[in-house]
């Protein structure tokens, strides 16, 4: 009877979402929209042990003062430093980076103040400017 009474919530979280996409699939270039067939890349390759895992460490405080300095989201940042990783990568093993590549991102769909437990996510396509040599111009380009 429970999951009866939450019916009504659960369509209304899928229309809501149906127009999300829909309204966010306006802004995708044509180029994005393409049936997704990757290109070759260094990352397109069978795994075994010798693929390597590196982190960094940064300090939130850091991160936010320099936010806020550009004008962007700590996620914009993040974005900004996977592409320019993704670049060098790219440059390194394949010798150019002449296209944005998708990449899946989590995102958290529950905007709900009153959630005391459990996240609603979904991932969304993002293009990331691995093209995009200057740095300054790659931190922004997540936002348009």
């Amino acid at each position: 009877m429970r999951q009866l009474g939450r019916l009504p919530g659960t369509v209304r979280y899928t229309t809501q979402g149906v127009g999300r996409v829909r309204r966010s699939s306006r802004k995708l270039s044509p180029e994005l929209t393409r049936p997704f067939t990757p290109p070759p890349s260094f990352m397109n390759h069978i795994l075994d042990e010798k693929r390597l895992f590196a982190t960094a460490t940064l300090a939130l405080a850091d991160v936010k003062e320099t936010s806020k300095a550009l004008g962007v989201t700590i996620n914009d940042l993040v974005l900004a430093m996977s592409s320019g990783a993704l670049r060098k990568l790219s440059l390194k093993y394949d010798g150019k980076a002449d296209h944005p590549l998708l990449a899946s991102v989590p995102m958290s769909f529950d905007f709900s103040p009153d959630r005391i437990s459990g996240n609603r996510f979904s991932g969304v396509l993002v293009a990331l400017p691995v093209d995009v040599a200057d740095t300054a111009e790659r931190v922004q380009r997540p936002r348009r």
